[in-house]
């Protein structure tokens, strides 16, 4: 990505997909779930959630990010994740602020 760039990455049904794709979306992630035991469901639950996206996120190193999601409360309380995205900006190295290349110089 170049410097000042602007990335999303995630996935999901969002609010623009009509209501019965969301119903199935969530229909088909407990059935998978299900069909493997509750401690799977709760596995995709925890790996699918905007805290772990961010754990990720500054992991890899990104200083600043933002996270959006959608979930869908649950018969059992719990929220069903619909999609999370996690948005970002590269952000500018001294080196490319010299120059306003937009590209890193070599060393």
């Amino acid at each position: 990505m170049r410097p000042g760039a602007k990335a999303v990455i995630g996935g999901g049904v969002g609010t623009g997909y009509p209501e019965w794709a969301r119903r199935e979306h969530i229909a088909r992630r407990l059935a998978d779930g299900g069909r493997d035991g509750p401690e799977a469901l709760r596995d995709f639950l925890r790996l699918h959630s905007p805290e772990m996206l961010g754990g990720w996120a500054r992991a890899a190193g990104i200083p600043e990010f933002e996270v959006k999601g959608e979930t869908e409360p649950l018969p059992d309380g719990t929220q069903a994740p619909l999609g999370f995205w996690l948005g970002f900006v590269k952000q500018v190295a001294e080196a490319d602020r010299a120059d306003g290349s937009g590209r890193t110089r070599p060393e």
